[in-house]
């Protein structure tokens, strides 16, 4: 056997998404951008969602340009009606989902104490119910899609959620409803996995560390938190796009035996 050989057509195995179609919610900026355009960028169609307009355009037309069907659209996903609302859409638009990737974001800052409920139920709506309605949606029409190319056994299809550090190795002073929610986030990827791996559906979590995106920002500027993140091994921010890779292998076959797994992506940080 040639050690030093690449066996044939195995880039292609792990990541061409011709012929599958994802909604990424979240896409206008940040990691749910990177996310979208690495999938586009692979091959797949994509339907993009955030709460801004503008960016997500932006977004899909940077999609486009890679020779995928690509459509945007604005949705609040802290509204329950409206996240069931996308994937209909994005089902509608492009004709079914195999892909998932849920992205979406938002922060609030306080103490434990202090901290008001209407801000905990707007950051869970954002991270952890639409995760949950999201998934719940996609996991009902993918049971309605049969391929008949594989005489009617399920179509592998992926679902993937961005956790953070904070859903299984630290908690941040201050963002006690972000901390609670990507834990929680964690139980329902594992749950999912369980009950829908009979289906076809595979359900991954990535666990960013520190990556610069606009919700780092106030941590970038202060001297205490370029301190955490200089504690990482490899003693920078991350880039968005470096995640790009991981998601297309979790969205394709080459992901295809990899189900309830959340994977750490932080430059070492968390095993220094």
């Amino acid at each position: 056997m040639d050690c030093g050989h690449e066996p044939p057509g195995i880039l292609a195995f792990v990541g061409d998404l011709q012929g599958r179609a994802a909604l990424i919610s979240g896409a206008g900026r940040g990691i749910g951008r990177a996310l979208a355009l690495a999938l586009a960028r692979a091959g797949a169609d994509v339907s993009v969602v955030a709460r801004s307009g503008d960016q997500v355009e932006a977004v899909r037309a940077e999609a486009a340009s890679f020779g995928v069907r690509a459509v945007a659209r604005s949705f609040d996903l802290g509204d329950p009606e409206q996240a069931a609302g996308a994937v209909e859409w994005a089902c509608q638009s492009l004709g079914g989902l195999d892909i998932l990737v849920h992205a979406a974001g938002h922060q609030v800052v306080a103490p434990a104490l202090e901290f008001s409920l209407t801000d905990w139920e707007r950051v869970l709506g954002v991270h952890l119910t639409s995760a949950f309605v999201l998934a719940q949606a996609f996991g009902r029409q993918a049971r309605r899609r049969v391929d008949t190319a594989t005489r009617g056994s399920p179509r592998d299809r992926s679902i993937i959620f961005v956790g953070s550090l904070t859903s299984e190795r630290m908690a941040t002073a201050g963002t006690v409803a972000y901390n609670a929610a990507k834990s929680g986030l964690l139980g329902l990827m594992r749950t999912l996995a369980v009950e829908w791996a009979a289906d076809g559906i595979r359900v991954n979590a990535i666990l960013p560390g520190f990556f610069r995106t606009e919700m780092t920002k106030v941590l970038e500027a202060d001297p205490a938190g370029r301190e955490l993140v200089a504690r990482a091994p490899m003693g920078r921010w991350g880039d968005p796009e470096e995640l790009g890779a991981l998601a297309v292998l979790l969205a394709g076959a080459g992901g295809g035996f990899l189900t309830g797994a959340s994977i750490t992506v932080d430059g070492g940080w968390s095993v220094a």
